[in-house]
């Protein structure tokens, strides 16, 4: 069985109801997995992190739609309930679309909605925000009601006009300022950094359970039709190949499925911490730097010499590397910290990496590589994702950039044979041409290093 929770807008509670109900299906020993949908990092990293779940990524523009129906019939598969978290609005997708948005990962995946409306400072008109959206085109997957911040003698009138409309109401979160999450200039905050989060969702949790109806919900979620897996995946093996992958506080954005992709692939991913670990892990023949706050932990970086000097000398003696977004800054020369002080760092590109006043390049885009290179041939396109405040000095020209919505390109990043930098994230795991072009290189530079 599974189960979408989607907002009527960013900031409707969705992922404080989602942490709740994890943990209360938890408490009825239901084996729970759980998906994004979109190209947040940061919910999935509570749910595998906080509340100890399999988790991942449900993108319809950085996959495909066959790609996105095996993801979750696999999930589902793997446990006894699937929640998928949406982001934004329930219709809100690309520009002014529905394109990528959850209206359109329900419909792909054909699984029942339960709309979380925000109705702070309403009474009635709450119900003319469901009343529009279950009469929207994809509407038609909403089959259930949440009221956020909505007092229990309102909710009591509320369940009638709930059922009026032919929806199940499934219950109502009470105005607490302790029910919420803090937040950060990149969404959520990271898990290790949110104060004592386990009492916190136990808290959150206590409170669902005497507000929303679970029965309920989790009568909605058994109406998902079975799903089966189009198993096709011809995955190319590659026997005995380590890939070095960054995993601590600094760098910790990376996809669940891209992992479970180089595990089917047989390829061992070894983590290090280039904020605590001497040097790099042995036998390595790749690194994966990915994304993350290396601008937090500038002066821990740096003062990591050690680490510094391993990366330097594994990038000049051409190892393959991929250095997404904050890896990216991380081979620079150097990263200002949030005080403006600017911390020395790999210094394979050129570079001083530092904070904008706004998101630069927010949004999907398509990347078009200009000359052949670690992950692709020249002319090659490829779905990416931008988000990030930082930007480099010496932003480099590997690569031309088209932004989705409004048609806005820019070129940036550096290119070589063994080398990608850039701040596009992209979804490697849904395009087995750039995997395996990836690995190919990696393979090939162990074979010549042996």
């Amino acid at each position: 069985m599974r189960i979408m929770l989607a907002g009527t807008k960013s900031g409707a509670g969705k992922t404080t109801i989602v942490c709740g109900l994890i943990e209360l299906f938890k408490r009825r020993s239901l084996n729970v997995s759980a998906f994004k949908s979109g190209p947040d990092y940061i919910d999935p990293m509570f749910h595998r992190a906080v509340l100890g779940i399999p988790t991942g990524n449900l993108d319809g523009f950085l996959s495909d739609k066959k790609y996105i129906a095996n993801q979750t019939s696999e999930a589902e598969k793997n446990s006894d309930i699937l929640v998928i978290e949406g982001a934004m609005g329930y219709f809100d997708g690309i520009g002014f679309s529905d394109k990528a948005s959850c209206a359109e990962t329900a419909e792909i995946t054909d699984t029942p909605v339960i709309l979380v409306v925000d109705a702070a400072a309403c009474g009635y008109s709450a119900m003319a925000i469901v009343n529009g959206f279950i009469n929207m085109p994809k509407g038609e997957n909403i089959k259930g009601v949440i009221f956020n911040r909505m007092s229990s003698v309102l909710y009591k009138s509320a369940v009638e006009e709930v059922k009026r409309l032919g929806l199940i109401p499934c219950g109502y979160i009470p105005t607490d300022k302790n029910l919420s999450l803090e937040s950060r200039h990149l969404g959520l905050i990271t898990p290790n950094e949110l104060e004592n989060i386990n009492s916190k969702i136990k808290y959150i949790a206590d409170t669902l359970e005497k507000t929303l109806d679970l029965d309920s919900i989790i009568k909605i979620a058994m109406s998902a039709p079975k799903k089966d897996i189009e198993n096709d995946e011809n995955y190319k093996k590659y026997d005995g190949l380590r890939i070095g992958l960054t995993s601590d506080c600094a760098f910790s954005f990376v996809y669940d499925d891209l992992i479970r992709a180089f595990e089917k692939m047989r390829v061992e991913v070894i983590k290090f911490s280039p904020v605590n670990d001497k040097g790099l892990p042995e036998n390595l023949s790749g690194l994966y730097i990915c994304g993350g706050y290396p601008e937090i932990y500038a002066e821990e970086l740096s003062e990591n010499t050690n680490m510094l000097e391993a990366v330097r000398n594994a990038f000049n003696n051409k190892m393959p590397i991929i250095a997404e977004c904050g890896g990216y800054m991380y081979m620079s020369e150097g990263i200002a910290d949030i005080d403006g002080k600017v911390w020395k760092t790999v210094g394979a590109v050129k570079g001083v990496c530092s904070r904008q006043k706004r998101l630069v390049h927010f949004g999907y885009g398509r990347l078009k590589l200009k000359n052949d290179c670690l992950i692709g041939k020249k002319g090659e396109e490829f779905p990416v994702h931008s988000f990030h405040y930082y930007e480099t000095d010496c932003i480099g020209n590997g690569f031309k950039v088209t932004k989705v919505s409004n048609g806005d390109t820019w070129e940036e990043g550096t290119l070589t044979d063994s080398f990608y930098g850039g701040f596009p994230h992209f979804y490697m795991q849904s395009n087995d041409k750039m995997l395996e072009t990836f690995l190919d290189k990696c393979s090939a530079w162990r074979k010549n290093n042996e």
